[in-house]
């Protein structure tokens, strides 16, 4: 190492590692202005920083070659740094009890610290948690970061304009990724969601106590809000102010919510943690324990991972609201004959845009009329649009299995064009519930004997030939009809109230689904 190198850490500043050679330069330069000798450079710097250890002012000289090294070392982080150096310095001892040791060496992270917020996007509670990872008595907490962010203007704060925008885009989002699903339903999407992605909390079950206390359910849409804009450490609760003028108007988007949830039940609080749920009334108790597991295990997950499943988390939070608000609009449980012709004439023509939920109701209705001779097991009839087969362990939206004739007719609709990708995930899908069924399937029959078709029911097709073949075992075929020619076969004596109105009319259907279905029924010619 050359000795202005050794001059240059002897000052025990923030570095960029590529600028330490021009800085060094730099130093010296500056020490000549000074006219300090290069080889009573340490003497010098035993000097001025002595009297500035000891508490008095830090010399002018040592001010303007910290100035000088800063501004060579990172020319935006460094100048900004450079100006409130040795403010900064006081303030980590005297509002964060550092040391004047401790201070020097907090410092010295100043551009890692500001990289992570800028350019990783790490909120200050989780910038403070991966630098004090595996460090004892560790100096960074959200409040030291912070102070630092902000004299370096790069601190974390949310954009009133942005979080509106997130909550709208979020209220749109929210129909098509849950479509007719129920709360029960719509939390075990979330649950399969947080699967995919790594997250192994039962989290439905969490989601479902929480239905019954609104205050959490504000704090977990607040904490959610952040995940989507910075790596935050989601138990830190007060790092981006929820006592703010946005986070009331976050809270007052929840019809049942009362005062602000933050100040209400997390006063004086700066971490969720056993302790504070320890201290919940009785009857608050499962809430706040259900609250810190969510929140725990968004924390424990990568920035990318976190943002996903907060988005899912947020999108059933909206449904919550939804279901909280929304009067429904009804169809009448009788229809008429011109009405049922101009809802098959909807249908057979294109896609609904309802989320795909006409489409399944208008397929359990038929198919179930086609399946009332012979003895059938029915699956999924009745499922919302976006339930997983996997769950239900069925191998359609809907499925009708003989046990006599050996035989299983799924029925898969689909609003749209039906694409070969949509087919071979579906395949992919059905080989897991199979093996699901095997053991059921396999205590009539070996599963060679069994047959499945599937039909797939939907507007147009863009696809390959496929044959029959053979998936875990069992011999699959496909059929692909149009809505069109499926209504075609379908018998008078179909029982649309059961199976088509009366779901559509359940609380789960959202309004738009609805008035969509009534404006096609009562549409003029």
């Amino acid at each position: 190492m050359s000795e202005a190198l050794s001059r240059l850490r002897a000052l025990l500043l923030p570095m960029r590692t590529a600028n330490e050679d021009a800085s060094a330069a730099a130093l010296d330069q500056a020490l000549a202005r000074l006219h300090v000798n290069s080889d009573d450079f340490f003497a010098w710097h035993s000097l001025n920083v002595g009297l500035w250890q000891e508490g008095k002012p830090a010399p002018l000289p040592l001010r303007k070659i910290v100035k000088t090294v800063l501004e060579g070392a990172d020319p935006i982080n460094g100048a900004r740094l450079a100006l409130k150096y040795f403010d900064l310095h006081t303030k980590l001892m005297t509002a964060h009890a550092m040391s004047h040791e401790e201070a020097r060496s907090f410092l010295t992270n100043a551009f890692l610290i500001a990289d992570l917020a800028t350019v990783d996007l790490l909120s200050a509670a989780q910038i403070a948690r991966l630098l004090s990872e595996g460090r004892e008595g560790s100096l960074f907490s959200r409040q030291s970061v912070g102070s630092l962010l902000l004299a370096l203007r790069c601190g974390c704060a949310l954009e009133e304009t942005k979080v509106k925008a997130l909550f709208d885009k979020d209220r749109v989002n929210e129909l098509s990724f849950f479509a007719d699903a129920g709360l029960e339903a719509a939390a075990e999407i979330v649950n399969d969601t947080a699967m995919r992605l790594g997250n192994r909390a039962p989290l439905a079950a969490y989601l479902l106590t929480l239905a019954r206390f609104t205050p959490y359910l504000q704090i977990l849409h607040f904490q959610c809000v952040i995940a989507e804009f910075y790596d935050h450490a989601t138990t830190d609760v007060y790092e981006f102010n929820p006592r703010s003028k946005l986070g009331k108007w976050i809270f007052d988007q929840y019809p049942l919510g009362k005062g602000n949830p933050f100040l209400n039940n997390l006063k004086s609080v700066e971490v969720l943690a056993q302790s504070w749920v320890r201290a919940k009334k009785s009857k608050e108790r499962p809430g706040a324990h259900v609250l810190l597991g969510v929140l725990q295990g968004l924390q424990e997950m990568r920035f990318a991972g976190r943002r996903e499943l907060a988005k899912a988390i947020r999108l059933w939070l909206h449904r919550v609201i939804r279901l909280s608000k929304e009067q429904a609009v009804s169809i009448p449980a009788a229809l008429s004959a011109d009405q049922h012709s101009r809802i098959n004439a909807w249908v057979a023509t294109g896609n609904t845009v309802t989320c795909g939920v006409v489409e399944q109701r208008i397929v359990d209705a038929v198919s179930t009329s086609l399946h009332l001779k012979g003895d059938f097991r029915i699956r999924g009839r009745g499922d919302s649009v976006n339930t997983t087969n996997i769950s239900r362990k069925k191998m359609g939206d809907c499925d009708f299995q003989n046990s006599d004739d050996l035989i299983i007719h799924a029925y898969e609709s689909h609003g749209g064009t039906l694409t070969d990708i949509y087919v071979d995930e579906h395949i992919r899908t059905l080989e897991k519930v199979i093996g699901l069924r095997k053991d059921e399937l396999e205590g009539v029959a070996d599963i060679s004997k069994w047959k499945l078709n599937v039909i797939f029911i939907a507007h147009n097709f863009s696809l390959k030939h496929r044959g029959t073949v053979t998936v875990g075992g069992l011999n699959v075929s496909f059929d692909f009809i149009d809505f069109s020619v499926f209504l075609s076969r379908a018998p008078s004596s179909i029982d649309w109230g059961t199976y088509l109105i009366a779901p559509l009319n359940e609380r789960r259907t959202a309004n738009e689904v609805r008035e969509k279905f009534l404006a096609a029924a009562n549409a003029v010619n």
